[in-house]
């Protein structure tokens, strides 16, 4: 009994449709899946395909918010076909439902289209700076494309995960790689990590704070723990001073002279506060 209850707790995690923007556990099924495999995957109404992103791995399914379903195979050649095709139907559904957008004068910006595997349901994700009624719209698509019909509205960081590009390191955004639930971020933590720098040096192309201050942010309230705060006075070499910033690669902290100049000591700490 007790076997049985750790096997129904074994699930792995998968990105599910061509976009991967969604993931949810499901129970392997018996199946010996490793990230990147692709597999179809049983959803609220039929099949939908997916690719696995971690697992197998012991999950609590009392702390989900959503029933799990499991794995029905893995993904055939023909599978992968019919998931190209749907992408190719998708990207045509976009073209004529932008059509009948523009037609109702809809204050709506309409990004992607997206088939489920089975074709039974028909997504479609929109922008917009305020609610949109689209009861009409809806039921011109769903008269016109004689399937199930979702209009999700999503905001800044979505749509530039949905689109891509890159970032101000020069690489391709995170959160159209590998960071598929980017977390809130906050401008305390800009203060906490000491970066005095315009907005715009902190903003990414979604309008919002960069999702990478999150990375490093613990490291850093770390770091800047064991040295003395910025704005505290310090006695260095027979001479007093005030904390101007800190180099927490280093671990040195930069002090301003009575005097006018800069230095920066390594190995200060709050004890050494005056």
């Amino acid at each position: 009994m007790k076997d049985q209850d750790q096997e129904a707790r074994l699930l792995v995690l998968v990105a599910l449709g061509s976009s991967r923007r969604e993931q949810r556990y499901f129970r392997p099924g018996g199946l010996l899946l490793r990230p990147k495999d692709l597999c179809i995957v049983e959803a609220e109404e039929g099949e939908e395909f997916g690719e696995v992103v971690r697992g197998p791995e012991q999950v609590r399914p009392e702390e989900l918010d959503y029933p799990i379903r499991r794995v029905l195979r893995r993904a055939t050649e023909e599978d992968r076909h019919r998931l190209l095709a749907n992408k190719a139907d998708g990207e045509r559904a976009l073209v004529i439902a932008r059509e009948m957008v523009r037609r109702r004068g809809l204050p709506m910006k309409l990004l992607s289209a997206e088939y489920s595997f089975d074709r039974q349901r028909l997504t479609f994700y929109f922008a917009s700076p305020q609610r949109v009624d689209f009861r009409e719209l809806l039921r011109e698509l769903a008269a016109y494309f004689q399937a199930r019909i979702k209009l999700l509205q999503i905001g800044p960081r979505e749509e530039t995960q949905l689109l891509g590009g890159l970032g101000r390191c020069g690489r391709t955004l995170c959160c159209a790689t590998f960071l598929r639930n980017p977390e809130s971020i906050s401008m305390r933590m800009v203060y906490e990590q000491e970066l005095f720098v315009p907005p715009e040096r902190v903003t990414g192309l979604c309008g919002r704070l960069l999702c990478c201050l999150r990375y490093e942010h613990e490291h850093y309230v770390e770091a800047l723990a064991k040295l003395p705060h910025i704005g505290s006075r310090i006695k260095h070499d027979g001479k007093k001073g005030k904390v101007v910033g800190h180099n927490i690669f280093k671990g040195t902290t930069i002090i301003e002279l009575e005097d006018g100049r800069r230095v920066e000591v390594p190995g200060l700490s709050k004890e050494d506060v005056v």
